[in-house]
């Protein structure tokens, strides 16, 4: 081990006691025990092993990645549709112990952001997006379209919209948005706004009634 030949080379050196020898003899075991570990991690360019994941399998150190993820979650609380997009806001807090949670990266849930982390153009995330209408306040027109679309700080948007069935006064309008993503810069927020067209407004109030809005990093 690198810490014993260090020990047997400094043995008969003047001004160093038994005590700082040992010391410097376990260090350098240390040392030696990381480096050689090290070596089963790392290229001998300093890169990551290529084939490092494809070792780990079964019982590995590799088998569970962790990936920083977030979640927002809305069981109850109403908001109305309107002509202009809005953001999605006081969805429930992280203090009920549900679906709004955040492991690595951070969330607002009075503003509805899910704050983001990474490195610029190599983090990727899936971001997705899903919610509804309540039943019994839907649109009375067939007209029209409502809109759920996520909304990032840089002011990248991606929309999905339904046509609801016109008098469908007691079914839901269902949405669901995938999304993957690369981090446009190292710190970035991400929000959810709902929209929703003249043609259907105008006959009757539409509420969005709940929803989930996640985001992961995929790597």
């Amino acid at each position: 081990m690198f810490g014993d030949q260090l020990f047997n080379a400094l043995k008969d050196v003047s001004g160093i006691n038994s005590q700082q020898l040992q010391s410097l003899q376990q260090t350098g075991n240390r040392i030696g025990a990381i480096s050689a570990n090290a070596q089963a991690l790392v290229s001998p360019s300093g890169s990551l092993d290529p084939g490092l994941f494809a070792r780990s399998g079964p019982g590995g150190g590799f088998t569970l990645l962790p990936h920083e993820s977030a979640s927002l979650y809305m069981s109850a609380q109403t908001q109305l549709f309107t002509t202009n997009r809005t953001a999605v806001t006081n969805w429930d807090p992280t203090s009920n112990a549900g679906a709004t949670w955040e492991k690595g990266f951070r969330v607002d849930s009075t503003l509805g952001r899910i704050y983001v982390d990474g490195v610029t153009r190599e983090t990727v995330l899936f971001i997705q997006m899903s919610g509804y209408t309540e039943p019994g306040s839907s649109v009375a027109s067939g007209s029209g379209h409502l809109e759920m679309a996520y909304m990032a700080n840089d002011g990248s948007w991606r929309p999905e919209s339904v046509q609801p069935a016109a008098n469908s006064s007691w079914i839901p309008n269902c949405f669901f948005l995938t999304h993957v993503r690369s981090l446009p810069e190292n710190q970035t927020w991400y929000q959810m706004e709902i929209y929703g067209s003249s043609g259907i407004l105008d006959n009757r109030a539409t509420s969005f009634a709940g929803g989930l809005f996640t985001i992961t990093r995929l790597r």
